[in-house]
């Protein structure tokens, strides 16, 4: 039954709309329900009294360009069929459209709601237009926008709640600012969504929001805490440029790519098992607070890009996931750093960043090639437990507190060449960077030297000495000379004089070769006096002898007393005193700390 305060209402129920255009004219309440009005309501000027019509249908058009409303505004469950334009109105009290349908284009462009106005509910099945609208305290939850919704350029003076609202097409949310923060908790976007230079004076709540469409939040300013928690970006997602003093995306899926290239997160910025399917580009980020990755996952297909990024603040990257290529090339580290436990599956490229904090790299895996080339450690590093599975470069990297490389596995190529080291404290096994013989590490003069003076400051003899060894290795000569003769002679002889068996190889020859010499002189000399009977001497014997007069150790005489034969025994006894003293020197050398 309809309600009225002036005009006809038929038996069907059916108010025409020239009959509620009259009571506005008269400055009467107009109020009706369940009623259907037929015919265009326009009207454009000044609605001194309260408008109520509920549970009603408007089959026409409505018109309400630059009307100014003084009292109530009361359309709820109502129905309008064809387009509605309230463009550039102004509504001085309550408004509610709760449970209202739009069937044709809504218009509130340059809307003044002065008080609140509420949308909950409300289904707008073509286009609607907020652009440049007021609202103080907005109400959109539940509300299904079927089209495309265009709030650009608006203005939320108050908090405004769309929890649970949905876009069907694109919405549009440009240079809009929500001065005490909103709440789109559980909103879906199905279209593309822009909020391109947004100003979010509050707090944001997006949890668990579905972006199914492009996103654009690229030259936002949040000055509260935005919240993405279980948020889905099902595509391309632009935070370039974006302020934030504290953003929260854990758990959030970012299924196209993801750009955050420049953005400055002034508070916490929070990303803890979240998920990025494509690229994850935060070049040039400033991360002014703590950062969180911790379990986060990057995508096997393509590249997680942090050149340039600046850290001020703790960041954490525990338990992280690289499947493909990460860069943070030139990215400075203000303060700790850990990617403990994470995996790099591709390569991992650290080439000229700054760790001014401690780095934490303890029990990290990395699969591809891993640079670390021109790298400043300021702070301890700790590479424990790591393993580095592709070829490693630290090429002029430098550490200038404790560098620990305990347990570290080396299986690719190592390259250490002009690394730095200041006063801190290194603790490394040389066979774990040098476990390969054949092209396994790259180093310069210097770096050896840091090494070996580092392995006997903390009392690994061994390992000093086979750096050493290695050393002079990589430093023979390579073209025939006598150098390189004589480096043969104390490579192999004593390894130089840092490997005493090694002593056992020239020895074995001396005192064999000699062994042979003698026993060929003594049957030269039986020839010459075949008349006489000489005894027969076994080879066993002629080794003996060789090795009594090698060790200058009492002996029988000589075989024959010819002149070549007290050269020969002259010869090899210098020749022991020669590899004794080699022996000597190596032996000191293995037992001197």
């Amino acid at each position: 039954m309809g309600l009225g305060h002036s005009g006809s209402i038929c038996s069907d129920g059916v108010v025409y709309a020239d009959d509620i255009i009259d009571e506005i004219n008269n400055e009467k309440p107009v109020k009706y329900e369940k009623n259907i009005i037929n015919g265009d309501i326009k009207f454009n000027s000044d609605v001194k009294k309260n408008i109520e019509i509920k549970n009603c249908t408007i089959t026409g058009k409505v018109d309400f360009k630059e009307t100014i409303f003084h009292g109530l505004v009361d359309f709820s469950d109502t129905k309008f069929m064809q387009d509605t334009d309230f463009k550039s109105t102004n509504f001085r009290d309550e408004v509610i459209f709760e449970n209202t349908y739009f069937f044709g284009n809504a218009d509130f462009e340059k809307v003044n709601f002065t008080r609140k106005v509420n949308f909950l509910q409300t289904k707008f099945e073509k286009n609607a237009i907020f652009e440049g609208a007021n609202f103080t305290e907005a109400y959109f939850q539940r509300t299904n926008f079927t089209q495309n919704a265009n709030f650009k350029s608006s203005e939320f003076k108050e908090f405004a709640d769309l929890k649970e609202v949905k876009f069907g097409n694109n919405v549009d949310f440009t240079n809009t600012g929500f001065k005490k923060g909103g709440d789109f908790k559980h909103a879906h976007f199905n279209g593309n969504a822009i909020f391109r230079n947004v100003d979010f004076g509050g707090a944001i709540e997006l949890e668990n929001a579905k972006f199914l469409g492009d996103v654009d939040f690229s030259h936002i300013n949040c000055k509260e805490k935005i919240n993405f928690y279980r948020t889905n970006f099902s595509k391309k997602t632009n935070f370039t440029n974006s302020g934030f003093s504290g953003a929260y995306f854990e758990s959030a899926t970012f299924g196209g790519d993801a750009k955050f290239e420049s953005a400055t997160f002034g508070g916490d910025a929070k990303f803890d098992y979240a998920k990025f399917n494509n690229i994850a580009d935060f070049s040039a980020a400033k991360f002014n607070n703590q950062t969180q990755f911790s379990s986060a996952e990057f995508s096997n297909n393509d590249i997680a890009w942090f050149k340039g990024a600046k850290f001020y603040g703790e960041s954490k990257f525990k338990n992280t996931q690289f499947n493909n290529e990460t860069s943070f090339i030139s990215s400075e580290f203000s303060i700790d750093t850990t990617f403990m436990n994470s995996t790099f599956f591709g390569n991992a490229i650290f080439m000229l960043s700054d760790f001014k904090g401690n780095a934490y790299f303890n029990h990290t895996k990395f699969l591809g090639k891993t640079e670390f080339q021109k790298s400043d450690f300021n702070g301890n590093a700790d590479f424990e437990d790591t393993e580095f599975l592709g070829e490693t470069d630290f090429n002029q990297s430098e550490f200038r507190g404790d560098l620990d490389f305990t347990k570290v596995y080396f299986e690719g190529l190592l390259n250490m060449s002009s690394m730095k080291f200041g006063l801190g404290r290194l603790d490394i096994n040389f066979d774990s960077i040098n476990f390969n013989p054949v092209n396994r590490l790259t180093c310069d003069d210097a770096t050896y030297m840091r090494l070996i003076m580092n392995f006997k400051e903390i009392g690994r003899i061994s390992d000093a000495n086979d750096c050493y060894f290695q050393f002079r290795l990589n430093s023979q000569p390579r073209d025939l000379s006598f150098k390189k003769l004589e480096d043969w002679f104390f490579r192999y002889s004593c390894g130089y004089g840092v490997r005493p068996k090694y002593v056992i190889i020239p020895a074995s020859i001396f005192v064999l070769s000699f062994a042979i010499f003698y026993k060929i002189i003594n049957i030269r000399s039986k020839k010459r006096r075949s008349k006489e009977k000489i005894e027969e001497k076994s080879f066993k014997e002629y080794l003996v002898l060789s090795l009594q007069i090698f060790t200058l150790q009492p002996h029988d005489s000589m075989p024959s007393t010819s002149a070549l034969t007290r050269f020969l025994g002259l010869l090899e006894g210098l020749l022991g005193l020669i590899v004794f003293g080699l022996f000597i020197a190596a032996l000191s050398n293995k037992m001197a700390f």
